[in-house]
């Protein structure tokens, strides 16, 4: 017996479910803009040239 027997799941939330498909994209040229810190290919945190404008 189910305690919350009304309960139905929700879809997978947009920004994690596109990062999910940039993940599991073979493009070897892909970028993923989605939510988090960007790192380069040396894995140094790197901001977009619009933010450094205003904030570096």
């Amino acid at each position: 017996m189910s305690f919350l027997p009304n309960i139905s799941s929700l879809p997978p939330h947009s920004p994690f479910q596109l990062t999910g498909e940039c993940e599991s994209d073979s493009h070897p040229n892909k970028l993923n803009l989605g939510q988090g810190v960007y790192k380069d290919e040396n894995g140094q945190t790197w901001a977009l040239p619009t933010i450094q404008k205003f904030f570096f």
